[in-house]
C-alpha cells in the first residue's frame, strides 16, 4: 500500500445534481492537492451519481460511492467516513463552498497544536431570502470534561462539524446517529465524539460558506417529519451521546454529564414538536430508558457548582417549550 493522501474530503450527497459539481470543483482547487475525494451518492433520482461517476473518470483522486437504494443521511455519511485513506479528513456536504485554502489553513492550524484532533474555521450561512449570518466559537481546549460540559451546555458550539481532523480520531465511535433516512439531529453524534476525544480549535477566519434550506436539501425535508421520527432520531443521539461520555469521562463525571445530556436531548426534541406543531410531546422516557422527568430537579441539585445554574436553566426552557408545543 502505497503513502496515505494528507487529506481525504467527504463529500455526502443526495439529490445534488444542481450543486454538486461546485463542490467538487472547490476540492480540486485546494492549494494542497495530495488528496483524495470521495463522494458518497445516496439514492437519488436525479443526475447526482452520474455527474460524480463522470468526474471521478476524469480525476483519479475522485472516489465515487454509490448507494443502490436511499439509505440517509446518515449511513451515507458513515459509509464515506469509513472509506478514508487520508492522515485527516472532513465532510464538505454538496451544497456548501470552501476557500482554496481551507484544508492549508486548518492543516497549519493542526501542526501548530499537535495534541489537538482537528481545527475549523467560521462558516458563513446564506438563506434563499438573502439573509446571512456568521457562525463562529471558541476553541475545545478545555479537559475532556470540560469540552463534553460545555458542548452540551454552553451557547455556541462553533462550527466544529466542518472540522478537518487528524486521522488517530477516527474510530467506530465517530460516526452520525443512525436512524431515519431524515437522520434528525444525527450529527451531535459525530460532533460530540469529536470534541471529546481530543480539543478542537476555532479559527476566526471565514473559510466555509454554508447555503441552507435548499428546496431539494436535507434540511428541508425536517419540516414534514413526524412525532415518531423525530423520537426515534433523538433516541439515537441520546444512546450515542451516553456511549461517548462512557468513553472518555472518568466515572466521577458520567452521572453529571448524563444529566447534561438529558437535558440537551429533551430541550430539542420539545424544540421541534413547538416548530414543527406536533402536539405536546411524549415522556422523555421514550428518548431513553434512564431518563425520567420526576427525577430531573433532583438531578441538577446533584451537579457540581458552574454546571447547576445553566442546566436548571436550559430545563425550564425545556418546559416551556413543551407547554408552547402542547398549545399549538
Amino acid at each position: 500500500m502505497g503513502a496515505r493522501p494528507t487529506v481525504s474530503i467527504c463529500i455526502p450527497t443526495w439529490q445534488g445534481e444542481d450543486v454538486l459539481g461546485n463542490a467538487i470543483d472547490c476540492a480540486l482547487a485546494q492549494t494542497v492537492t495530495d488528496s483524495e475525494i470521495i463522494i458518497a451518492v445516496d439514492g437519488s433520482t436525479d443526475g447526482t451519481r452520474q455527474l460524480a461517476e463522470s468526474r471521478a473518470r476524469a480525476e483519479p483522486r475522485i472516489r465515487v460511492i454509490a448507494q443502490p437504494h436511499r439509505v440517509g443521511w446518515s449511513r451515507n455519511v458513515n459509509a464515506a467516513l469509513a472509506a478514508v485513506e487520508g492522515e485527516h479528513f472532513f465532510l464538505y456536504p454538496h451544497d456548501d463552498t470552501i476557500t482554496p485554502d481551507y484544508v492549508e489553513r486548518l492543516l497549519a492550524v493542526l501542526d501548530a497544536n499537535p495534541d489537538a484532533g482537528s481545527a475549523c474555521g467560521a462558516v458563513r450561512l446564506r438563506l434563499p431570502d438573502g439573509r446571512e449570518s456568521l457562525t463562529t466559537g471558541e476553541s475545545f481546549n478545555e479537559r475532556p470534561v470540560g469540552r463534553m460540559r460545555r458542548f452540551l451546555i454552553g451557547d455556541d458550539r462553533g462550527a466544529v462539524l466542518r472540522a478537518l481532523t487528524h486521522r488517530r480520531l477516527l474510530t467506530n465511535r465517530l460516526r452520525l446517529a443512525e436512524g431515519s433516512l431524515s437522520g434528525f439531529r444525527a450529527h451531535l453524534a459525530y460532533v460530540f465524539e469529536l470534541i471529546a476525544a481530543a480539543p478542537c480549535i476555532q479559527l476566526p477566519d471565514e473559510l466555509y460558506i454554508r447555503d441552507a434550506m435548499r428546496p431539494s436539501g436535507l434540511v428541508k425535508t425536517w419540516v414534514d417529519l413526524g412525532a415518531d421520527t423525530v423520537v426515534g432520531d433523538l433516541s439515537k443521539v441520546a444512546a450515542s451521546l451516553l456511549a461517548t461520555i462512557t468513553a472518555h469521562a472518568p466515572k466521577r463525571a458520567r452521572e453529571h454529564l448524563a444529566t447534561l445530556v438529558l437535558i440537551d436531548v429533551t430541550e430539542r426534541m420539545h424544540q421541534a414538536f413547538k416548530s414543527l406543531n406536533l402536539g405536546a410531546p411524549p415522556a422523555i422516557k421514550h428518548l431513553h430508558p434512564d431518563f425520567n422527568a420526576n427525577a430531573v430537579e433532583a438531578r441538577i441539585a446533584s451537579l457540581p457548582d458552574g454546571w447547576a445554574s445553566r442546566a436548571a436553566a436550559k430545563w425550564r426552557k425545556a418546559k416551556r417549550l413543551a407547554e408552547s408545543a402542547a398549545r399549538s
